[in-house]
């Protein structure tokens, strides 16, 4: 996999960074798959929302990010986060809600002996609210009433990037462990040699 993907792991990664990073691999538009964690409470925000409306988590101490692809508003503490850049040369290019049920099934797969009851939500929401975690979308993955994972993207004539997060709660993971683990998972569906 890792011929044809470009693998990133990244453990405690600068918010400002982060975002520069996910928008570099965008506009380069070949294959990626990158794996990170926050290193600091931070709020990553839809690039359709205003950041004006987080001030309040800045006085808090987070740092404020906006994302490249759309959705909710994340508060980022103890939660894994990735991003995956799909070029227009692969046949999955266009498939946008076939990928983010791959994409969500791997997570899954991942977690589903260590959490109760883990399922693909596979309905619309009744209502959105600025918070991604609040409101349970089409393909959200959700256990026992708890949302999971949540995922958004954004597409060019090039590419679509997919980023998400992954709310582990207080599974004791380690963070190469369970890269290595979803990405064991996700090459079943995406990049293969």
């Amino acid at each position: 996999m890792s011929k044809v993907c470009r693998l990133i792991f990244q453990n405690r990664v600068l918010p400002g960074k982060s975002i520069i990073i996910d928008k570099k691999l965008f506009l380069n538009a070949k294959p990626a798959i990158r794996i990170y964690r926050w290193s600091c409470p931070t709020v990553s925000i839809g690039c359709g929302q205003n950041l004006d409306d987080f001030r309040n988590f800045i006085k808090k101490g987070y740092k404020v990010v906006k994302r490249i692809t759309g959705g909710g508003a994340v508060i980022h503490r103890d939660d894994i986060c990735f991003s995956i850049v799909i070029p227009k040369s692969a046949s999955f290019f266009g498939n946008i809600k076939d990928t983010i049920y791959k994409i969500q099934s791997g997570i899954r797969n991942v977690l589903n002996p260590y959490i109760k009851k883990i399922k693909i939500n596979l309905k619309e929401p009744d209502r959105y609210t600025k918070f991604c975690f609040l409101t349970k979308s089409k393909y959200d993955l959700v256990s026992l009433r708890r949302k999971i994972s949540g995922v958004a993207f954004y597409k060019s004539a090039k590419a679509i990037i997919y980023q998400g997060s992954i709310d582990i709660g207080k599974l004791n993971f380690s963070f190469n462990e369970f890269s290595n683990l979803l990405v064991n998972e996700w090459q079943k569906y995406f990049f293969k040699n």
